[in-house]
């Protein structure tokens, strides 16, 4: 009777070993290498200009924060946190940045860093006439909408229009309507040669 006792309490001990404690091994050795990208990428953050090490906890707390609120991960927000920044981007005005172009890169089938590029190069070229962040993603993804596109293939092209169109006075959101217009022009071009 003990024998059999004892055999049953093994074979549970094992299946709780196999269904529970091994899975839960494996999630928490997932969570300290996620823990540990998202410090490296934080340390990156401290190394730039402008940024105290004291402000780093907060930081990283705040890149959390939106992590959770996005759904995309807190090493991804960092790492787009450090090119915000290094774009010209105030530290103290990063993290909105990079939550905002978080939602956007959702919204544009595209990745945060796409966005924030984009993002940072039309506010560098147009300046206070862009708008501020919430302006520029909003005009993007208007674009979008109305170009047979993504935010993510607008943000990664604009570049090419940034030395020229605001030198000329070209405002940002005319460049952005050309820019749907063309890609709508292109889109109807394609399905005009389609068979």
């Amino acid at each position: 009777k003990w024998e059999r006792a004892a055999k049953s309490l093994g074979s549970a001990g094992k299946k709780l070993t196999l269904g529970v404690t091994t899975p839960l091994i494996g999630a928490g050795t997932v969570m300290v290498k996620e823990a540990m990208a998202l410090e490296d990428a934080m340390y990156t953050v401290a190394t730039l200009p402008g940024v105290a090490a004291e402000e780093i906890p907060a930081y990283t707390s705040a890149i959390l924060e939106a992590s959770s609120a996005t759904g995309i991960a807190a090493e991804e927000l960092a790492q787009a946190q450090y090119q915000a920044i290094s774009a010209g981007q105030s530290a103290e005005d990063s993290v909105h940045f990079v939550q905002q172009s978080a939602k956007a890169a959702k919204a544009g089938l595209t990745d945060t860093a796409t966005v924030v590029n984009g993002a940072t190069s039309i506010l560098n070229a147009w300046g206070s006439a862009a708008g501020g962040v919430d302006h520029v993603l909003d005009v993007l993804a208007v674009a979008q909408n109305e170009g047979k596109t993504t935010i993510g293939d607008i943000a990664s092209q604009i570049g090419q229009l940034t030395g020229l169109a605001p030198q000329l006075n070209i405002s940002l959101d005319d460049t952005l309507a050309a820019v749907a217009a063309l890609f709508c022009m292109i889109f109807l071009g394609e399905a005009l040669e389609a068979p």
